[in-house]
Parts: structure tokens; C-alpha cells; sequence
């Protein structure tokens, strides 16, 4: 995803222009606010002068439900994270293409700082993306919001394929797609690196 950090005017205007949903945390006493459009997220802090505003304009239709479960709102900065990393692994067929995945669990916030896969191949290659997986943002179900690793190529020692400093929300997928083009299945083991925003 791409973040864009704006000014409340232009805030607003993207949420009121194009009908974005939208959604905000407090820590402190301050609004952190943030909407939604495809693989792009406007983000703002927001100013006490502007409160008044916000809270009458804005706040009642933030946070609102995703199908049938509430968005959370549970952003925070570096210090207020707990490492949950996850362990994955798939038997990928000769020839063909295997999704390794992990999907957001609901009312969840995660930073990603990178992946691990390890027992690779030379000559097998990697796509990597951040996955609507519900249609929750965009509207679609499988919409990619971003694609970080493209024709990765793989290697047989545990290596750290890619770094990507992400935050991932809810109903989220991260996918690996690992494409063997050995004569062998493969056994694939993949480790991501997150950690639970907490505060």
C-alpha cells in the first residue's frame, strides 16, 4: 500500500469526494485518522482546532462495519507493538504455482518489517502481495493493493527474501506465490515478520 499523509482539508476531501471509507485511532488525545482508496491511504493526525468538525462531520460514520464485524482501529507507533511472526508451510507441486498465505485476523493491526522463506530452489521464483482479501477496502475480493516482490528468485538456505515495512489491517492477506519449476514437489516453509500494534 501507499501512504499519503495529508492535510485535514485534503482529508476531507478525498473522503467526501469519492465516498472512502474511513477510519480513525486515538493514543493520547489525539485523532489519527486514515481512509481507504484501493492501494492508496490517506493518513492525518489530527489538530485540537479541528475537533469540532471532525467529531460532527466525520467520527459517526468512522469505524463503521466490514460485512459482519466491526473494524478496530488499533494503530500505534514503534513503541507500542508486540512481535507475533508466523511460521507457514506448503507442499508446492512440480510446475506450478502455490499460495503461501496468512490473512489479518479481525480487530488486528499488524507491521510487517519482512519475509523469510526458507529450503527455496534456484530457478524457482516468488510473487509477493498484500491482498483485499474480502473485498473489505476496495470492493473486490482478491483486489492486490500491492504487489513488493515480483519474479523474486529463490534460494535454497534460509534467506530474507524481501524486506517490506508495511502496516497490514484486517481481512488483509499477505500471499506468497512460490512458482517450482523443478521436476520435484517442494516442501517450502516461510516465516513472516510481524508485529501486533498494541496500543
Amino acid at each position: 500500500m501507499i501512504t499519503i499523509e495529508h492535510n485535514f482539508i485534503d482529508w476531507k476531501n478525498e473522503v467526501n469526494s469519492k465516498g472512502l471509507k474511513h477510519f480513525y485511532y486515538m493514543k493520547g488525545s489525539k485523532y489519527f485518522l486514515i481512509a481507504i482508496d484501493g492501494p492508496l491511504t490517506f493518513t492525518h493526525i489530527l489538530d485540537p482546532s479541528v475537533f469540532v468538525d471532525y467529531e460532527t462531520n466525520f467520527k459517526p460514520s468512522a469505524n463503521q462495519k466490514v460485512g459482519d464485524e466491526v473494524v478496530v482501529s488499533a494503530f500505534a507507533n514503534k513503541k507500542g507493538h508486540s512481535f507475533k511472526g508466523r511460521g507457514l508451510k506448503e507442499t508446492c507441486p512440480a510446475g506450478q504455482e502455490t499460495e503461501i498465505s496468512f490473512v489479518i485476523p479481525n480487530g488486528e493491526v499488524y507491521d510487517m518489517d519482512g519475509i523469510e522463506v526458507l529450503n527455496g530452489a534456484y530457478g524457482d521464483v516468488i510473487q509477493m502481495k498484500v491482498v483485499d482479501n474480502e473485498g473489505a477496502y476496495t470492493g473486490q475480493v482478491g483486489y492486490v493493493l500491492d504487489q513488493f516482490g515480483i519474479n523474486w528468485n529463490a534460494k535454497p538456505e534460509m534467506t530474507k527474501q524481501l524486506p517490506y515495512n508495511a502496516t497490514v489491517l484486517q481481512k488483509m492477506r499477505v500471499a506468497l506465490i512460490y512458482k517450482n519449476n523443478g521436476t520435484q514437489p517442494r516442501e517450502v516453509y516461510v516465516n513472516l515478520d510481524l508485529h501486533k500494534v498494541t496500543e
